[in-house]
């Protein structure tokens, strides 16, 4: 068989990755990203504790951000002089994808589940959906 060479090196890319990041896994309820944009480490902790305060010991929580995807970002202090380097990381931020699974619930009910998941969206800067897992 005969390959040319302009189609010899070809990579042939899988774009099943957004099939994963938008399929429920863990819980039975879920909430995901209506559009792209980042978060801040704080807000996702916020969020996190906002949820976890409404579930407490009935259900399970997952988080499905990926910790490996954050980004620093670095800030100079205010009144200083230009140069002498870059500066001290201040804070992480995480990309998120369009309809990309942010948490997970398990082990509660439908109307619970909704009511938490939306306490722990308020403090996202992002519109969320919750869905389920039957549909």
């Amino acid at each position: 068989m005969i390959i040319s060479k302009k189609t010899q090196k070809k990579v042939i890319y899988n774009n099943s990755i957004t099939n994963k990041l938008n399929t429920i896994k863990f819980g039975n309820f879920a909430v995901i990203s209506l559009t792209c944009g980042s978060l801040s480490k704080e807000q996702i902790e916020a969020a996190k504790n906002t949820i976890k305060k409404k579930v407490k010991k009935l259900g399970v929580l997952y988080q499905r951000l990926d910790r490996n995807n954050s980004f620093p970002i670095t800030n100079k202090p205010a009144q200083i002089r230009m140069g002498k380097g870059k500066g001290a990381i201040s804070k992480h931020i995480y990309y998120v994808k369009k309809n990309e699974i942010l948490f997970e619930i398990s082990g509660i009910s439908k109307s619970f589940a909704r009511r938490a998941l939306y306490n722990g969206s308020i403090k996202l800067p992002l519109p969320v959906k919750f869905i389920s897992k039957e549909g």
